[in-house]
């Protein structure tokens, strides 16, 4: 209840229907983290088999660590071969969060984030805006 209040919801898994279509998907490739997403409404879904780093970098932010230890005790994430993997389908609040426990440490997920053609999640954002 405590990580509700702070707004860390550590504890949820994505209640949302993905778009599993390629032209939708997003990809995280940094730091030795795999991952494939998809912006939704209130927030960012990691799919399951995305790969985090184990490693954490030394200016990682302390909710972010927490975050990261309290998906792995719930088994959100699970330690095979290495990385951490994803075992199902998972929100976070923003893309920001969602890159920073893949990548261990601070991330700016609309940079991060990334479509098949190589185009950021601020780009795709940003032309979003200006067609409306």
């Amino acid at each position: 209840m405590i990580f509700t209040i702070l707004g860390i919801d550590a504890f949820e898994q994505a209640n949302i229907t993905v778009n599993k279509h390629a032209k939708d998907m997003l990809f995280l490739s940094e730091r030795g983290a795999k991952g494939k997403g998809q912006e939704a409404d209130d927030g960012f879904v990691v799919l399951k088999g995305s790969q985090a780093r184990v490693e954490e970098t030394p200016s990682i932010h302390k909710y972010m660590s927490e975050m990261r230890q309290q998906l792995l005790s719930r088994q959100v994430l699970k330690e095979e071969n290495g990385v951490l993997v994803f075992t199902q389908d998972y929100r976070f609040k923003s893309p920001s969060t969602a890159a920073g426990v893949l990548v261990g440490g601070a991330a700016n997920g609309r940079i991060a984030w990334k479509d098949m053609n190589n185009k950021t999640l601020k780009e795709i954002q940003e032309e979003r805006v200006e067609k409306e």
